[in-house]
């Protein structure tokens, strides 16, 4: 399986392309390390139902039109969330055709929505600025203080 090893800051990250005959079909997933405290958090482009969202009470409206009109926010804390999804990350996510995410305890998952071969520079730089801006966030009480 192909396999790039990285480092976004301080937060470390793997991406591997799937199996062409997995359920995943040969698609490329960066995943980081665990994410101790963080809040569950999925985005999911609207209408891909086949996309599975955790059971994650909360829809969540970021006040960005054009990232809320592209991506259906669930999460478990709001606030929480709100301080991971800032305007870079919301920028990023759309930058990444096709792409889906989904954060918590575990780590931060970003399916790439593309073949192994679309992976070219702009795709990591946008994908670094979600893996910074979602696993490197500081909950809130701390970016707060």
């Amino acid at each position: 399986v192909p396999t790039l090893h990285g480092r976004a800051g301080s937060v470390a990250y793997t991406i591997q392309v799937s199996p062409a005959d997995g359920p995943w079909g040969g698609r490329p997933l960066a995943q980081t390390a665990a994410l101790a405290g963080a809040p569950r958090i999925a985005l999911r482009r609207k209408g891909e139902e086949s996309v599975p969202v955790p059971g994650m009470p909360a829809e969540l409206s970021t006040g960005d039109d054009d990232f809320d009109a592209v991506f259906e926010v669930r999460c478990d804390d709001p606030e929480a969330a709100r301080a991971r999804l800032g305007g870079t990350v919301r920028a990023a996510m759309l930058a990444i055709p096709g792409a889906f995410a989904w954060a918590d305890g575990e780590g931060l998952r970003v399916d790439l929505g593309a073949s192994a071969t679309a992976i070219d520079g702009a795709l990591l730089d946008a994908l670094r600025e979600v893996l910074v801006g979602v696993a490197g966030a500081a909950p809130p009480a701390v970016a707060a203080g």
